[in-house]
């Protein structure tokens, strides 16, 4: 939890301008603050979400072969 919060509120603190804010933080004001705005949380989410989703994808080989050449056995 701590991790997680300090993600969002120490950059918050830290930025001054809007272009350079974390991705949490710019969901958080792509809804306006209120957390009833589903569909829009949503939308930002999914957005978010499609680039990593691709970047996976292409790169799926390369970390398999990382997690497994770090496996000790025995």
């Amino acid at each position: 939890f701590l991790g997680a919060w300090g993600q969002y509120l120490w950059p918050l603190l830290v930025t001054t301008r809007s272009s350079r804010r974390t991705v949490q933080i710019g969901i958080t004001q792509l809804a306006g603050g209120e957390l009833n705005s589903f569909t829009v949380l949503s939308a930002g989410s999914i957005i978010i979400v499609i680039p990593l989703a691709a970047l996976l994808v292409v790169f799926q080989k390369q970390l398999v072969r990382g997690l497994t050449a770090g496996l000790v056995d025995g």
